[in-house]
């Protein structure tokens, strides 16, 4: 794996001296590195919580580990370059960090008029926890203990692995959905009466969610790889989380995977267009193939396109929509009655029974009703901010900023049908950003075996 090499001035700061940033330098391999290797290939098994007593999943354990070691070692060997790099790297994420503390705030303020202020309180605190620790030290350590390279594949692999579970329980009848599931398994089963299945990550739509993602991911190195070994490896996730779309019955990521074609059909290379046309054209007579299967149609009777014709339609108001546009109108008027303080961060989406009585599936409302018109700024800013840098990383011509790029804009839009913004498998994609940014920035971008933007 070779590096460009870039003019002294490409590796300077925007004043022109080296930044502190680069004087730190990576801090590859050992502990450290191995522990968040595990926690970034663990983070599609959301529902995986073999420690903690629950309270976290196994990703969540990982990352925790690999923080308090890297905090540890930092603390007993700071210095002024030391020093200087944590003022840089919090500069690094300072976009999303204001949105984060933001969504903290009203969680606060929302906490004090809360039915349930203990549980209001616990959730706010997750979120400081998600955004103000997690995201910054993830954006900082990708590069230094592992490889931005490394980091990526890791991610794109956890993905598949999702897809490819899910895959395997519908087609050869494993039970990962039920396995990899701690704690009570029912919603597994609900899901499958519900004629949709969610596998390792329960929920159809947290499905559909990593379908979409590793979707846009994989397209990329598809289009771009110079060698055949990633190609191929690329090209067959995406036919995975096609697959796995299809299983999920999910319409917001069937319109994430739309965005994402559109993406690379207007800023991608012209091998990588016409790639992309050959891959979507058998990802669809895959998809047709796999609707054919008898043990499919039993076991999944009603495919994303169906759900997304059904929903459209004039003449037959889909079920699932006239619950959604009566909890709009709900919200609607809880907010005029209350614009400002919001109701308490025991109404976000991953409550199990909120306070109010039902759960938004629209990411900005639902913050807004849970915490207030700073919930609701601070979920904007955090979006806005995570399309810029993915627009700054494409037009520093980052090797893996499309990618990337389609990522985000995928995630903002399923999440406009989701009932809480917090996806890890969304903010890892910011993280990522912010370290490509970091590796342009310093003039450090290695070649990653893709061509270059």
């Amino acid at each position: 794996m070779s590096a460009t090499t870039a003019p002294p001035s490409a590796r300077r700061g925007v004043d022109g001296p080296p930044t502190a940033v680069q004087s730190d330098g990576p801090q590859r391999g050992g502990i450290i590195g191995l522990l968040l290797g595990a926690g970034v290939l663990a983070i599609g098994f959301t529902e995986f919580r073999p420690v903690l007593g629950g309270l976290g999943n196994l990703s969540d354990t990982l990352f925790l580990a690999a923080f308090a070691l890297g905090a540890a070692r930092w603390f007993f060997s700071v210095d002024q370059r030391q020093l200087a790099a944590l003022r840089d790297g919090l500069g690094e994420v300072q976009p999303l960090l204001w949105g984060g503390i933001a969504l903290a705030l009203g969680g606060a303020v929302a906490s004090f008029g809360s039915l349930l202020p203990s549980l209001s309180w616990s959730n706010t605190l997750k979120y400081v926890v998600a955004f103000c620790v997690w995201l910054p030290w993830v954006a900082y350590a990708s590069g230094r203990y592992l490889s931005l390279r490394q980091v990526y594949v890791l991610y794109a692999l956890s993905l598949g692995l999702v897809s490819a579970a899910t895959l395997s329980d519908v087609l050869v009848r494993t039970q990962f959905g039920l396995w990899l599931v701690s704690g009570n398994k029912q919603s597994v089963i609900d899901s499958i009466r519900s004629g949709r299945y969610g596998g390792p990550v329960v929920h159809p739509n947290s499905l559909g969610f990593v379908a979409a993602i590793g979707f846009a991911l994989c397209l990329d190195v598809a289009g771009k790889a110079r060698t055949w070994l990633p190609r191929i490896a690329a090209s067959l996730g995406v036919l995975f989380h096609v697959a796995a779309l299809f299983v999920s019955g999910s319409r917001s990521a069937l319109v994430g995977v739309a965005a994402t074609c559109v993406i690379f059909l207007g800023f991608g290379l012209r091998v990588q267009k016409w790639r992309l046309l050959g891959l979507v054209a058998v990802s669809g007579v895959m998809l047709l193939g796999i609707a054919q299967i008898p043990v499919v149609q039993r076991f999944i009777p009603v495919n994303p396109i169906t759900r997304l014709l059904q929903s459209v339609g004039t003449r037959v108001e889909f079920e699932a929509d006239i619950a959604r546009k009566a909890d709009l109108q709900t919200v609607q008027d809880l907010l005029t009655r209350d614009p400002f303080a919001g109701y308490g961060m025991d109404n976000i989406g991953t409550t199990a029974n909120p306070t109010i009585g039902f759960t938004l599936h629209n990411t900005i409302l639902q913050s807004w009703m849970a915490g207030g018109l700073l919930g609701a700024i601070g979920v904007v800013w955090l979006y806005l901010a995570m399309l810029g840098l993915a627009w700054r990383a494409v037009r520093g011509r980052h090797p893996l900023a499309l990618g990337l790029f389609a990522a985000s804009l995928s995630a903002v839009l399923i999440d406009q049908t989701q009932p809480h913004v917090y996806h890890r498998f969304t903010w890892f994609v910011a993280a990522l950003l912010v370290a490509t940014l970091r590796e342009v920035r310093l003039g450090s971008v290695t070649a990653m075996g893709v061509t270059p933007q």
